[in-house]
């Protein structure tokens, strides 16, 4: 046949077997002999017009055995090779997506609840509390309002000087040497990426946080924070990062030897009588890790380690929570925390407990964010698995 009557498949093929130095085999009037040997001759005009141009179409013809031992065309082993290579990839893909779908999947993990009570850790004594504070009576005084705002001005001011992993710590007052008030500010590190963000918490020294197995659907990681480290008695005894520094002094020491020679600093006017100086530090490794998990909406779960040595705990007041709890999940006891809706809280619950991980103990807290649609067994199912991912 003419090339020009060919069609565009076998001209394809055609040139496929060309290339493989095999002896092209037209068995079309083959096919067309043995039809009319078997059925006559207008067997061949009650094959569809459109068949007569597909010769795939037509059925299969037993060979002769001389035949069957004939090699088989390039053409066939490169379809065959193109039809493996196609079911791999489509393999592949529906594994990724199975593993994808897998990891926001999960089964409810059981617990038991108990009624409130401290907890606390036996090597540190760190200790999580929480307890009603007694509503004082009477009307804020004006003096103390304006301290407290004075003290706020001061630290976002202080925290706009930093550097990502500085901290500063600051006295703001009237008279700065006679108890001032202290407070310390921080310019996290920020990390869009999980393996970014976990090298370098393991460089930092930064208390361990276990990646959870499990993050409801619809949620992904949106970014880690490295925390800088904020003990007054580290940031003396290490303040450039660069030697280990003396550790021995108690945090109180270096607390009134800081103040003693921050009092005489040069001072920043605030305004209204207020005053404040303050010291940058390169710090000296992190005490706290934070990690949040967002959806498309904005909603997101937050998650931080601090780490318990050198504090001595944290308290909460129970004047504006709706509900708080002691839960029991795979053998952790936690406490879980709902606030009021009308408290004005960042977050709807909140899970808190204590944990050593390659033997560090930290400080976990985890919550989500305000309205959050969660429900506390779902929360419940986030800290179940980071329990699982450390062993």
């Amino acid at each position: 046949m003419h090339k020009s009557q060919r069609t565009a498949e076998e001209q394809n093929l055609r040139s496929y077997d060309a290339s493989g130095d095999v002896k092209a085999i037209d068995v079309r009037q083959r096919v067309m002999n043995l039809i009319t040997e078997k059925y006559g001759n207008g067997a061949a005009d009650a094959i569809p017009p459109d068949a007569r141009d597909f010769p795939g179409m037509m059925q299969r013809v037993n060979e002769s055995p001389a035949n069957a031992t004939r090699k088989r065309p390039v053409s066939y082993g490169r379809i065959l090779a193109a039809s493996a290579s196609l079911l791999a990839v489509l393999v592949l893909g529906a594994t990724y997506y199975w593993y994808a779908d897998i990891h926001n999947q999960t089964a409810d993990i059981p617990y038991t609840v108990k009624d409130y009570e401290e907890i606390e850790d036996p090597v540190t004594q760190f200790r999580i509390h929480l307890k009603e504070t007694p509503v004082q009576p009477g009307v804020v005084q004006p003096e103390e309002d304006v301290k407290t705002r004075k003290y706020q001005e001061a630290a976002k001011w202080v925290e706009q000087q930093l550097l990502p992993g500085e901290t500063g710590i600051f006295l703001v007052g009237k008279d700065l040497s006679a108890n001032p008030s202290t407070g310390s500010a921080v310019n996290p590190l920020h990390y869009d990426s999980y393996s970014d963000f976990r090298a370098n918490q393991t460089e930092s020294g930064a208390p361990v946080l276990p990646e959870p197995a499990y993050v409801p659907k619809g949620y992904a990681f949106s970014g880690g924070e490295i925390i800088p480290e904020t003990d007054i008695a580290l940031l003396l005894a290490n303040p450039s990062k660069t030697t280990s520094g003396d550790k021995s002094g108690s945090r109180a020491e270096a607390y009134l030897r800081l103040k003693e020679e921050m009092s005489v600093m040069k001072a920043k006017d605030l305004g209204e009588g207020y005053k404040l100086v303050w010291k940058r530090f390169h710090a000296a490794g992190s005490s706290s890790v934070k990690v949040s998990y967002t959806n498309t909406e904005g909603q997101s779960i937050n998650i931080q380690a601090t780490a318990l040595l050198r504090l001595g705990g944290v308290q909460f007041t129970t004047n504006d929570l709706e509900k708080y709890e002691n839960v029991v999940v795979a053998g952790k006891e936690m406490v879980y925390m709902k606030p009021l809706a009308e408290g004005g809280h960042e977050y709807t619950q909140r899970l808190i407990w204590l944990d050593s991980v390659q033997g560090q103990g930290a400080y976990y807290s985890l919550s989500d964010s305000k309205d959050s649609p969660l429900s506390q067994q779902e929360l419940i199912n986030v800290a179940a698995s980071m329990l699982q991912s450390k062993k």
